[in-house]
């Protein structure tokens, strides 16, 4: 992997945490969900809407 290719993962993580970062304070419930309906992410409200913790929500489908 080239170096420019390093530093643009670096700046995408970067921006990935500070957007987490944001979408964990709003009072609205979030969730990100794969193309194969698997939730990737959530936020606390989602975890309070569905009364389950963010490592029982993850990798489990939408659907369910």
């Amino acid at each position: 992997m080239s170096a420019q290719q390093q530093e643009q993962i670096e700046q995408l993580q970067a921006s990935l945490s500070k957007m987490q970062l944001a979408l964990e304070v709003i009072a609205d419930a979030v969730v990100w969900v794969g193309e194969e309906q698997q939730i990737q992410w959530c936020n606390s409200s989602f975890e309070r809407l569905i009364n389950q913790f963010h490592s029982q929500i993850i990798g489990s489908r939408f659907s369910e």
